[in-house]
């Protein structure tokens, strides 16, 4: 089995031009997440101004929890990690959320890539983008 990744739902929010994309994922029986984030959202631009990780099946905190301190990567067209490291080491059982001090900039084809994951367990993503 293959991991996967569905758009769960992208809510605009009511400052200006910010935008949340939820994202759920599933891990590959090998443990590791690799899916493209742009094949569900389109090219994503802007400045991503939080970042926060759910475990569990849709975020729900208690079916197939992944493994604890999983690591993420938000990885550009050059297999840059945009996040810089700040999604490593997450919390296998609690949400936890992440506000860049200074935005990053986002322009290009994004994926999402996992590792320690845990064989067949889920989480969800949500990024925050200001499209200003």
């Amino acid at each position: 089995m293959a991991s996967e990744l569905v758009l769960a739902g992208k809510v605009n929010l009511p400052r200006g031009n910010d935008v949340a994309y939820i994202l759920d994922w599933k891990a590959h029986t090998d443990q590791t997440i690799d899916n493209s984030i742009t094949d569900l959202t389109g090219v994503i631009g802007g400045r991503i101004i939080a970042l926060e990780t759910v475990p569990g099946q849709n975020g729900d905190l208690a079916t197939d929890l992944p493994t604890n301190l999983y690591d993420l990567t938000i990885d550009d067209e050059y297999g840059t990690d945009v996040a810089a490291g700040v999604l490593a080491d997450r919390s296998g059982t609690v949400g936890e959320r992440v506000n860049p001090a200074v935005g990053i900039p986002v322009w290009a084809p994004l994926t999402l890539k996992g590792a320690l994951c845990g064989d067949s367990k889920q989480g969800r993503l949500i990024i925050v983008v200001s499209e200003n």
